[in-house]
């Protein structure tokens, strides 16, 4: 036999293979997921879907390191993150803690350290269900808002307003939102988006109350 086909083992030899079918897995969820990602979003320090998918080991220890449990495993089976970490801002926010301790913990590099934060997506009203909209007062979502005024605010008619430049993605406006199903969420980018200047060395988040289920 020939020495080059000796060293090609076994175990290696389907290691690679598997490497393979994880690879064209994860590619091919990446191209069935939609912007919206099913109203929940990536970690922080994920850059994209398909790169995310494609690195991370689901390890699982993102999950077991983030302090405010905002980070969960997708228990949908429809899902392309079926199995992966997630956010949902619905049940909990991310709060983008100041040392990231879920992107500290990535050692597939799925999360990974970058220079620029990266913003989780950019909150998003539905009028029609809006209860500010539709019965004259609600202003939940804006007193809970880390960026209160400047995020969310109410425009020259009073009306509440989402301002794209400042919105981070937390969002703890979905998990305060008096409507069910939530009036408002979160659109993930397209493409990676930086955290606004003015919160790329900012510290923590205040952290209220979770919303009662």
């Amino acid at each position: 036999m020939d020495p080059l086909e000796k060293s090609i083992t076994r175990k290696a030899f389907f290691k690679e293979v598997l490497g393979w079918i994880r690879q064209g897995v994860a590619e091919a969820q990446a191209e069935g997921l939609s912007p919206r990602a099913e109203s929940v979003l990536l970690p922080p320090g994920a850059r994209d879907c398909r790169s995310f998918l494609s690195a991370c080991s689901r390890c699982h220890a993102c999950v077991t390191a983030c302090p405010h449990f905002a980070l969960r495993v997708c228990q949908d089976e429809a899902s392309p993150l079926f199995g992966y970490p997630m956010i949902d801002p619905r049940q909990q926010a991310c709060y983008l803690c100041h040392d990231f301790p879920c992107i500290q913990a990535c050692a597939s590099g799925a999360l990974g350290h970058w220079k620029t934060r990266f913003k989780l997506g950019t909150a998003e009203f539905d009028a029609s269900t809006c209860l500010d909209e539709q019965q004259g007062f609600c202003q939940t979502c804006l007193n809970h808002c880390p960026h209160m005024g400047r995020a969310v605010y109410r425009d020259v008619r009073g009306r509440l307003t989402i301002a794209p430049e400042h919105c981070t993605g937390c969002g703890i406006c979905v998990m305060v939102c008096v409507q069910d199903p939530p009036a408002i969420a979160i659109r993930a980018p397209a493409v990676p988006q930086p955290v606004p200047e003015d919160r790329q060395t900012d510290p923590s988040f205040p952290k209220p109350e979770k919303r009662e289920a």
